[in-house]
């Protein structure tokens, strides 16, 4: 890109804003990150003290680029929901297909997409109601609300 500041390359590569932050057992805490190539969604292991990638750009679509406050437990299926979000621009609506919500299971290491809430749209926040087994989220950029699941 022209007149681009010389470590760009360094940020898109290598940038991450954590997002979102879910405990699970005892040692483990899952993150979801912001990340110009959609490396997203991370594994801690706090005894260990590392980092661990698990694999969101294997599914990706080139808008995502951070899991912004969408990452939900399931404890009956021991799984865990989560939406991308996006940083693009409203000249970009059209363009850009919509989040999808994704299932990864601990266990497998396994992402599946199980469908788009809204096409163009991606996700801020969603929360897990697990005595309904719903799935509430808010959009942007049209600031919608969906139900899910």
């Amino acid at each position: 890109m022209p007149g681009a500041p010389v470590f760009l390359d360094e940020v898109v590569n290598n940038f991450y804003s954590f997002t979102t932050l879910r405990a699970h057992g005892g040692d483990t805490l899952y993150i979801g990150t912001t990340h110009m190539k959609s490396r997203l969604l991370w594994r801690f292991d706090t005894a260990a003290k590392k980092f661990h990638d698990l694999g969101y750009d294997r599914v990706a679509h080139p808008g995502d680029v951070k899991i912004h406050r969408s990452l939900e437990y399931d404890p009956p299926k021991d799984v865990f929901y989560l939406i991308s979000s996006a940083l693009h621009g409203e000249d970009k609506y059209y363009e850009s297909p919509g989040a999808e919500i994704c299932v990864y299971d601990p266990n497998t290491g396994s992402i599946e997409r199980i469908g788009r809430p809204m096409e163009h749209e991606y996700t801020q926040t969603i929360t897990f109601d697990p005595a309904r087994r719903l799935l509430y989220g808010f959009t942007y950029h049209t600031f919608s609300f969906y139900v899910a699941l």
